[in-house]
């Protein structure tokens, strides 16, 4: 690009940069002053809410309800122009369409009435969407992405979609703005086509679904397991079938986690009732029909009678909704038939090719499933789509359940294993550092003890050459368990390093400090005595996983793995229970290197 044209586009950047804080100042003049425009119409916010905080989004600026908007379009059009780079190209898009789903909330915030408003919106952010798809399409096959970048990709996915689910619940039932629910519809898919973009550019299922668990493990909301399920169903459905297995599992995982966490509280305090907001889950918001099929995913892992009536009760007054709304219409219905008719016949492939005898709890389950499936067909014959859709939804979420019993019990069960010593030893060093005392947290303790039994009834049953279907019910237990004591935990956050040392009774028992900054970590050796800790804490801008350099290090340690990435300010940390010197590697990084020493 010549120097003349690379002024001329300055310059207009920075013309359009006066004229937007211009018109900022007269609109929040004019709103100041009473004029025909109303405040919630023009007023320009310069603090912003939490939700938008989180987006890493500091002010909205001028609003799609102004009429001036037109002027930051043209301000961000430069702002592309301007960009050369394939990956920053793909970044700004992604920025920008970041900038306009805070938008969107700062709308739902000010209590904007105007349709057209939110219309514009919503219109501008999924063009902003599917150009960032584009954009990262585009990247296959050139340098590969940074872990950031992906990472950044999937949980602005993931948050994306819960502003979109908002809006969603906020005008479903106006049908004077009907037309913006099916611009929210479109944008919900396109959302989730940039994960499908990235995963491919990723080019590896197993890292690509690593990655989404990795953003899922961050997020604290009560019920973002279940979100997270709706988002993947929704992925799964545009995903190669290489990919779908790994999302079942990944899925029927987050379910579990789920579940645990529901045993670990008072389900009344987790379902939030009180006067003012009455069921937080009948309120969450989502589209109805994807969240009937989270809850039958839910019906199909929850072990707790409590707990599986009150997702019964809740999926009674949902299937409700669908029906007096006439919401499942026939191709809704068609779509999950197919899914289910495929899982279904996923399994009966499954059983013959590996030539295994189904045990009795999966043949009942399976035999539930196929017989809730004829039902479902039934009613789609005679016309009843809603129904139809209720039972597909219910034989698809116990054909998925038997279905990724299978594939975990055909895996690394090894590797499951360690997983969960490895979850249970973080939860430990959490529970330390937060200087919780048996006397103090005897609920918790109790927990934590109930977890360790569930872990070492696995070991016996891997030991003994146990059933894979044994093995993987035991897992399942543990995981519930492992979550149920995650639960009472006083926080899930993260401990910052200056917690942990100072919880711990004496500095012998401290965990050694290592930090990853700038691409190594620091210091390089460490040394501790047996049964100490080591806590690695991320100053880095990557996302780094910490893992042992060779598998016979993994098992002689009982899975030294962090199994995700850890990101940026996030601490990882391992109990070391055998003398020797341990090497360890990042797996994102293997050039960064490190060791343990111990004596």
């Amino acid at each position: 690009m010549g120097t003349n044209l690379k002024k001329a586009l300055f310059s207009l950047c920075y013309t359009a940069f006066l004229l937007n804080l211009s018109i900022s100042r007269v609109s929040a003049a004019e709103s100041g002053s009473g004029s025909a425009l109303s405040v919630s119409e023009t007023r320009i916010e310069r603090e912003s809410g939490e939700e938008i905080r989180s987006l890493g989004v500091e002010t909205t600026g001028i609003l799609p309800s102004n009429p001036f908007y037109f002027f930051k379009e043209w301000g961000r059009g430069i702002r592309k122009a301007l960009s050369f780079n394939t990956l920053s190209r793909a970044e700004l898009q992604l920025d920008i369409a970041n900038e306009q789903a805070a938008e969107i909330v700062k709308l739902q915030e000010l209590d904007i009435k105007n349709p057209d408003a939110y219309s514009r919106a919503v219109a501008s952010y999924d063009q902003s969407v599917v150009l960032a798809e584009a954009r990262i399409a585009a990247l296959k096959g050139m340098t590969a992405p940074t872990d950031r970048f992906v990472l950044t990709v999937i949980d602005r996915a993931l948050r994306h979609s819960d502003i979109l689910d908002a809006l969603y619940a906020r005008i479903a039932a106006d049908d004077a703005e009907a037309s913006v629910l099916a611009q929210l519809f479109t944008a919900r898919t396109d959302i989730v086509k940039t994960v499908a973009a990235v995963a491919d550019v990723v080019g590896n299922n197993d890292r690509a679904v690593a990655y989404t668990n990795t953003v899922i493990g961050r997020m604290t909301r009560k019920w973002h397991e279940l979100k997270a399920v709706e988002f993947i169903n929704r992925w799964e459905n545009i995903a190669p079938q290489s990919l779908r297995d790994g999302l079942v599992v990944l899925k029927a995982n987050l379910m579990l986690q789920l579940s645990g966490r529901l045993l670990g509280a008072s389900l009344e305090d987790f379902e939030g009732k009180d006067e003012s907001r009455g069921d937080a889950l009948a309120q969450l918001p989502g589209a109805p029909l994807e969240r009937l099929r989270s809850l039958d995913a839910l019906r199909e892992s929850v072990a707790d009678s409590d707990i599986k009536n009150y997702a019964n009760l809740v999926r009674s007054k949902l299937f409700d909704v669908i029906r007096s709304g006439n919401l499942a219409q026939r191709a809704d219905a068609e779509t999950l038939l197919k899914q289910a008719a495929a899982v279904l016949a996923s399994i009966d492939a499954f059983t013959g090719v590996k030539g295994r005898i189904i045990v009795p709890e999966a043949a009942k389950a399976t035999t539930r499933a196929k017989f809730t499936y004829d039902g479902a067909v039934k009613f789609f014959d005679e016309g009843s789509f809603a129904a139809a859709y209720a039972q597909g939804s219910a034989a698809l979420g116990t054909a998925e359940s038997v279905y990724a019993n299978f594939l975990l019990g055909s895996g690394d069960v090894a590797g499951d294993v360690r997983a969960l010593k490895q979850d249970f030893d973080g939860l430990g060093a959490t529970v330390r550092a937060a200087g919780a005392t048996k006397e103090g947290r005897t609920e918790l303790f109790t927990a934590l003890g109930n977890a360790e039994r569930a872990i070492a009834k696995v070991a016996d049953l891997v030991n003994a050459n146990a059933s894979a279907e044994r093995v993987v019910d035991a897992i399942r237990l543990a995981k519930r368990l492992i979550g149920a004591a995650s639960q009472l935990t006083e926080t899930r956050s993260a401990v910052s390093v200056g917690e942990a040392e100072s919880a711990f009774g004496s500095a012998a028992e401290a965990p050694a400090v290592v930090q990853m900054n700038d691409k190594q970590f620091v210091p390089a050796v460490v040394k501790i005595k047996k049964g100490g800790a080591v806590m690695w804490v991320n100053r880095d801008a990557d996302t780094h996983w910490i893992i042992a350099s060779s598998e016979k290090g993994r098992e002689a340690l009982d899975g030294f793995d962090s199994r995700r990435g850890i990101a940026t300010g996030e601490t990882y940390s391992f109990i070391f229970k055998s003398r020797g010197t341990w090497k360890y590697i990042d797996k994102l990084h293997p050039e960064m290197t490190g060791v343990v020493d111990v004596e």
